[in-house]
């Protein structure tokens, strides 16, 4: 039998409710965003980046790069001038996929600038189903697993172009501005970092993401911008700044935040905040 006096605010255990909620804070009242400015401002291991009375730009599941490709134009439609754009900004990004230093792969060859021709198999372009079909060229969180590993290219470059899909698929939790300076977050509840056998890894995605915005250029978003993780306690991954709801929440208060807000903060089970 479940308890009758449980709600769905004790049980709810979704990141993205909470990350929703943080928003909901940061852009309802200025003691809020101050309250939030200054654990960053407190985490030694993030730099200054707002001020005493931030104005603060706030946007959830940020997937920019998915979303500036699109801009592109449309993915649906052949047009010569738009393929050279595509061409033009993945070319971009590839050159940045050259510039990692992969683990036991020092001194291996770059990325071939080849690689984005209309060879048979490619992973980067539309197969049609019929002669007439024109190609177009994929967005790299569109490009297939299995024809990437089938290409034929070195494994170093394989993982290179794998790093690239993974940052175009990847939605960061959070991102705070304040003009160029800001703050990308990636939230838990409950989980950690997540990975996979594929070589996934979801902080390093997280910095190749905030690598890419700075290299293509990406309006707004091409300023100093820092990683940090968000979760109960416990930092997720050494090295990399950590904040807590639990200070986040104590810091901006009751009174800054509305009934239904404050009641899902303080009486959620998962995230267990004391105050």
């Amino acid at each position: 039998m479940i308890d009758e006096e449980l709600t769905y605010a004790k049980v709810n255990r979704e990141e993205r409710f909470y990350c929703m909620l943080l928003a909901h804070c940061l852009l309802s009242n200025e003691p809020a965003r101050q309250g939030f400015a200054k654990v960053v401002e407190d985490n030694a291991g993030l730099p200054s980046m707002f001020s005493q009375s931030p104005e603060l730009d706030v946007y959830v599941e940020v997937a920019a790069l998915r979303d500036f490709w699109r801009e592109l134009g449309n993915p649906g439609r052949y047009d010569e001038a738009l393929e050279q754009a595509r061409l033009d900004f993945l070319g971009k990004a590839i050159d940045w996929a050259n510039t990692l230093d992969l683990e036991g792969a020092e001194g291996c060859a770059p990325i071939p600038s080849d690689v984005r021709e209309k060879a048979p198999g490619s992973p980067f372009w539309t197969e049609g189903r019929n002669s007439g079909h024109k190609k177009k060229l994929w967005s790299p969180a569109r490009w297939s697993i299995k024809r990437l590993k089938d290409f034929p290219l070195s494994k170093p470059c394989a993982e290179r172009l794998m790093r690239l899909r993974w940052a175009f698929n990847a939605k960061p939790d959070i991102l705070v501005l304040e003009g160029r300076n800001g703050i990308l977050i990636e939230a838990k509840v409950e989980s950690g970092g997540g990975s996979n056998q594929e070589g996934y890894d979801q902080l390093q995605t997280q910095r190749d993401i905030l690598g890419l915005w700075k290299h293509l250029g990406l309006p707004g978003l091409d300023g100093s911008i820092s990683l940090a993780t968000l979760g109960k306690g416990r930092e997720l991954a050494k090295g990399t700044p950590h904040l807590t709801w639990q200070s986040i929440v104590a810091e901006i208060g009751e009174e800054n935040m509305d009934r239904f807000t404050w009641g899902c903060f303080r009486d959620s089970g998962v995230l267990s905040i004391n105050i």
